[in-house]
Order: C-alpha cells, then structure tokens, then sequence
C-alpha cells in the first residue's frame, strides 16, 4: 500500500504501517521510525545508565550515524511497547537458556557414554597387547627350546 508522503507524512517509511514516534527521530537527518522498526534494528541497545537515565541506542537506518534516545521522553504507551518487547526478548532468552540447559545435559550423557565406550575399548586393547605380550614370550622360549633340541640334534648326529 502506497501512501501519499504528504498526507501521512507521520507514516513510518520502513513498515509503511505504524505512526513514527517524534522521540525517534534522528538527531542527524531529522527522519523518524516507529518503535516496533526501532525495537527491530539489530544495532539497537538498552543502556541503563541509571534509575532515571535510560537510553536508547541505535544506528539510524537512513543515516548511519549513532542516535541516543532519552526514554523519558516517552509517553505512557511507548513505554508499554518497550516494555513487552523487552520482556518478550528476555522470556526468549530464557526459553534459549533452558533449551541450552537441556542441550548441554544430553552431550554431557552423549560425553559420559563415550568415555564408558572409550574405556571399554582401552580395557580391550591393554587385555589384547598383554595376551600379544604372552604369545611372543611364548614363542621365544619355544625358539630358545627348538634351538636347543636342534643344537642337540646336531651334536648327537656328530657323534654318531
């Protein structure tokens, strides 16, 4: 839907939807967006300086350059839809947080069966090298004893 500039001129340009908020209008290039295409900007930030300095930070999307919004100057309303959308994005974080938790359980159960597999198969290959061991003792006593018996053999064919 195409608006006339003029006559909503208070139109956000970027979701051609929401009324701009004068309190988002860039220091810079003096253009305004909604809140919900400012709460959508990636480079937008929360920053709590204290009780009563809280800013929004962001990168202006026509301009580029740093804006830093006083939310003070919010009415009751903007406020409102900070809010939700700050709780929506730390319900989501801890959703993340909880699927993470659940994730990290199940490698370390995923780590702990390798290890039992891993130990396992070490136990296998110590009892394989130590019985590899006994056969090459063993087959060098019976080359000691066949060299004796032929050594024998040899001598008593020479006295014969």
């Amino acid at each position: 839907m195409i608006h006339n500039i003029e006559k909503d001129s208070n139109i956000c340009v970027i979701c051609d939807t929401n009324i701009t908020s004068t309190n988002l209008e860039c220091k810079e290039c003096s253009k305004a967006i909604c809140l919900e295409c400012c709460n959508k900007l990636t480079t937008r930030k929360i920053s709590l300086i204290s009780y009563d300095e809280i800013y929004i930070k962001y990168n202006c999307p026509f301009c580029r350059n740093d804006t830093k919004i006083d939310v003070n100057n919010f009415d009751k309303n903007e406020i409102l839809e900070l809010y939700k959308i700050n709780l929506k994005s730390y319900v989501s974080i801890l959703t993340e947080n909880k699927n993470n938790i659940n994730e990290i359980t199940a490698l370390k159960l995923v780590l702990l069966k390798l290890k039992k597999e891993n130990n396992e198969k070490n136990d296998k290959i110590e009892n394989i090298s130590n019985s590899l061991k006994n056969v090459i003792e063993i087959n060098k006593h019976n080359n000691e004893k066949y060299d004796s018996i032929i050594k024998k053999y040899k001598e008593y064919t020479k006295l014969e």
